[in-house]
Formats: C-alpha cells, sequence, structure tokens
C-alpha cells in the first residue's frame, strides 16, 4: 500500500544520479533502493486499481523509477480505453512528495499520433460537471501552466472563478482531478485506497469519454 513513508522518500536533494554521486555519495545505494521498493509499491497499487476497473480499461502504462540518468522525483501511471490506445488523453496516477493525485490529463508526448485534438480535450469543461462539483470527493482543475507542488482551484468554484483563468485552449489545457496529501495517506488501509482510487478514476471516465469528441461511442 502507498503511505506517507513513500511520499517522503521522493524527496530527495536531487534527481540527478551525477549530482547525487557528487553530493551524497555515500547515501546513493540506499536512495536507489528506498525508490525501487517504494516504486514496487505503487506498481503494486496501480495494478490493483486497474484490476478493480471497469473492463473498456487497457492495461495501465507504468513509468519506471529511474530512467538511468536520473531518479524520479515522482512515480507517474496512466489509464486509457481499449479503443482510445493512441489517442493523447490519459487518466494519470502521480505520488510526489507532496501528494498522491489522479487527473484527467493531455498526454502531450502522444500529441501527433493522437485522433482526438486539444480541443477535443479542452471540451471536458463543456460537459455535465455535476459528479464532479456536487459529488462526494473533493476535485480541482489547473491548467498545464501549474507546477504539480501548487495549490489547485477547487471544482466548486468552477463556473464562477474559470474565465479568469484566460485559457489559450490552442496550446494549453486544464487538468481535473483530485488528491490526498502525504500526511493524510496513513488514514487509509490498502483496500479504502484502492477503493477511492477506482471512484475517482470512475467519475473522471465520463469527461475522459467526452474529450474524445466524434470518437465517444
Amino acid at each position: 500500500m502507498i503511505t506517507q513513508r513513500h511520499a517522503h522518500i521522493l524527496d530527495k536533494p536531487h534527481s540527478q544520479i551525477k549530482l547525487l554521486k557528487r553530493d551524497h555519495a555515500d547515501n546513493l545505494p540506499i536512495i536507489k533502493a528506498n525508490h525501487q521498493s517504494a516504486w514496487q509499491d505503487f506498481k503494486a497499487f496501480i495494478l490493483s486499481v486497474y484490476a478493480n476497473l471497469p473492463t473498456q480499461f487497457a492495461t495501465p502504462h507504468i513509468e519506471k523509477w529511474c530512467n538511468g540518468w536520473q531518479i524520479r522525483n515522482h512515480f507517474f501511471a496512466y489509464f486509457k480505453y481499449d479503443a482510445y490506445l493512441g489517442n493523447a488523453p490519459i487518466i494519470s496516477v502521480i505520488l510526489n512528495k507532496k501528494r498522491l493525485m489522479i487527473q484527467l490529463d493531455w498526454h502531450a508526448y502522444k500529441a501527433a499520433q493522437s485522433a482526438s485534438t486539444l480541443a477535443n480535450f479542452n471540451a471536458w469543461m463543456d460537459a455535465d460537471l455535476s459528479k464532479i462539483t456536487d459529488g462526494d470527493l473533493p476535485f480541482y482543475y489547473w491548467t498545464n501552466d501549474i507546477d504539480e507542488y501548487d495549490d489547485f482551484m477547487p471544482m466548486s468554484g468552477f463556473y464562477h472563478d474559470f474565465n479568469d483563468q484566460h485559457l489559450d485552449t490552442d496550446t494549453n489545457w486544464c487538468r481535473v482531478g483530485t488528491y490526498i496529501l502525504a500526511e493524510d495517506l496513513d488514514d487509509f488501509d490498502a483496500d479504502s485506497l484502492v477503493s477511492w482510487a477506482v471512484q475517482t478514476i470512475t467519475t473522471l471516465s465520463d469527461l475522459y469519454r467526452h474529450c474524445h469528441g466524434k470518437l465517444t461511442d
């Protein structure tokens, strides 16, 4: 399961291995071991979530904890429908030193091959948002130029506040999601954390389908 300890492991002085070797050589082996072990727990969590999702979802993509030259500052995974594997919209899961977050996002890396456009993605803002604004979970929104460690705006004020954001939808996009702060993760056991993630992803899946425009069944 994911706990506050996993988030704390991600709070390190550098992410680049060459800098860790330079400044923290004695601690590098334990930093690597801790990250690899924490990532295995994150991977197990993601696969447990996947096992409880509707059958439309494809096997999740789970980014490795290290790419050879840097140790990740966050753990990252994303979900897509089988029918939309080639498209850029995703429902992503991120664990960083501050929080565990789940969000509807635009995977810019896949934009060139995506049949669904950025305009299609941003159209989630025109969908029925009642499940997001009035549901049990506290959802938030933020644009892609907002750092993952920054504060997000509550969806409860979306219709009142969003026009002030002046989003350029030709190049920018707006995310929507929710999170659990690192210090609150220990309030969840393994089953309840998986249930929270499944509920969040299921709620976001309506908007995920909507942002595929005419590709939606």
